[in-house]
């Protein structure tokens, strides 16, 4: 593990969030490191746990896609625009697929972190309004199809279906 390099990661990013909130006014950048803790008690390595620290910049905070592949290279940067929504996509459904699939295509490490971002999420689901859950539970269904697909024995996705299982059960009718 390089301590260095994700140490790095989190002043980064702890940089860019303390100048900016969430849209709900809570700060993502515990969100961020919750997803990176649960990364690392998973057993993932660096690049994933990197990814994790840095994946809301793009969509919270003025943080340029250039500054990401300056400090952490192309691969990091990569990842973690792949993780971002594209805002173009009108539709908030289709704005989630389209992340889904950006990180399917590239590969293991954004898949896994959107595995993780997703699970902890998911801890506010009830929270959400009826209209909120039914997105959510389409978003759950999509991704967990492509996590088997792509990364079927990962803890990761493990850990996702474990998170919302309760809420996709109970929920089915949305």
């Amino acid at each position: 593990m390089n301590d260095i390099l994700i140490n790095k990661a989190l002043l980064f990013a702890a940089e860019y969030f303390n100048r900016s909130c969430h849209n709900s006014g809570k700060p993502v950048y515990l969100h961020c490191l919750r997803v990176a803790h649960r990364a690392f008690e998973l057993g993932y390595g660096d690049s994933v746990i990197i990814g994790a620290v840095l994946h809301d910049l793009l969509e919270d905070t003025d943080c340029p896609l250039q500054a990401i592949e300056r400090e952490f290279g192309p691969d990091t940067a990569n990842t973690v625009a792949a993780l971002s929504n594209n805002e173009a996509i009108p539709d908030k459904l289709a704005r989630s697929r389209d992340s889904i699939d950006r990180c399917a295509t590239l590969g293991p490490t954004a898949i896994i972190i959107k595995c993780l971002d997703t699970a902890d999420n998911a801890a506010f689901f009830p929270l959400a309004s009826q209209i909120d859950q039914a997105y959510l539970m389409e978003k759950y269904h999509y991704l967990i199809d492509k996590g088997h697909k792509t990364i079927p024995d990962e803890p990761a996705l493990h850990d996702l279906i474990q998170k919302t299982q309760g809420y996709i059960e109970t929920n089915h009718n949305l």
